[in-house]
């Protein structure tokens, strides 16, 4: 039995399948996924588990070389967004995009994690997959 890190093993498939330039979502409870993408659904409750709980845990075991975020978390969610700043700031640059592209984003991610967040408007991130041999 595995003793620590990711435990649900769709997860794990997804970030070991992730290669690098590819893009992961992690979106809140409510966020609209377009079909066909592949969805880890780790939604158990009102805000359990929250987006920056399931980030923390993917930063573990995965490189990220850079963030995509909407533009409307400087108006919607700025704590969300340092909270952002803080684990990305000076590792990776973080790309505002309008909301619409993030949708057009989401088409083509890998896949997507979908918390159990609620009630912050712009919460969602899109990770762009890094190269480990750098590390």
């Amino acid at each position: 039995m595995q003793k620590y890190g990711i435990l649900n093993a769709q997860l794990r498939s997804l970030l070991a399948r992730t290669g690098h330039r590819d893009h992961l979502a992690i979106t809140d409870a409510g966020y609209n996924i377009p079909l066909g993408r592949e969805v880890v659904d780790l939604a158990f409750l009102p805000n359990l588990p929250a987006i920056l709980q399931v980030l923390d845990g993917i930063l573990d075991e995965f490189s990220v070389e850079k963030v995509y975020l909407s533009e409307g978390i400087h108006h919607y969610a700025p704590k969300q967004l340092e909270e952002y700043e803080k684990r990305f700031g000076d590792k990776c640059p973080i790309v505002f995009v309008k909301d619409e592209e993030i949708d057009n984003m989401m088409e083509s991610v890998k896949g997507v994690v979908r918390t159990g967040n609620y009630g912050i408007h712009c919460p969602n991130i899109i990770l762009q997959a890094g190269c480990t041999y750098d590390d």
